[in-house]
């Protein structure tokens, strides 16, 4: 018999294996197929909600202290961290022709949407104009 932390913990697992389905799902058939009508919803949403599931499995494990409360600015912080990391890796894999180019950056909140726009902040490993831009799909951070 196990635990009601061990229950979590399992639920944990099973909700980041349904985010890697629906992502994959996204990846093949775009965000906005429904599976050929087999589902109400788009993968965007799918993949929206299967987030959502895990991030309330996630408050439910810091509730039994199975993992250490994340406060906003550690979450700010490590969130950060890690697009830089990710946008470091995915130079690297442009350059290697791995991965198709594309434009990534940020939108200032209150800006219309005027196409790409250069970001003038400083960012810790963003060297190059062209991982300056300002596109429409990804978050404001300051």
């Amino acid at each position: 018999m196990m635990t009601v932390k061990q229950y979590y913990l399992l639920k944990l697992m099973e909700e980041c294996a349904e985010v890697a389905q629906i992502a994959s799902k996204q990846m093949q058939f775009g965000g906005d197929s429904t599976g050929l009508g087999m589902y109400d919803t788009t993968n965007r949403r799918r993949l929206r909600d299967e987030i959502n599931d895990l991030l309330g499995v996630v408050d439910k494990l810091m509730d039994l202290r199975e993992i250490s409360e994340i406060s906003p600015q550690e979450l700010l912080k490590a969130k950060l961290a890690k697009q830089s990391k990710m946008l470091h890796w995915l130079r690297r894999a442009q350059t290697l022709k791995f991965v198709e180019e594309d434009r990534i950056g940020i939108i200032v909140p209150g800006e219309e949407d005027k196409g790409p726009q250069t970001w003038r902040d400083q960012a810790d490993g963003i060297s190059s104009e062209s991982e300056r831009l300002i596109c429409r799909d990804t978050p404001y951070w300051d």
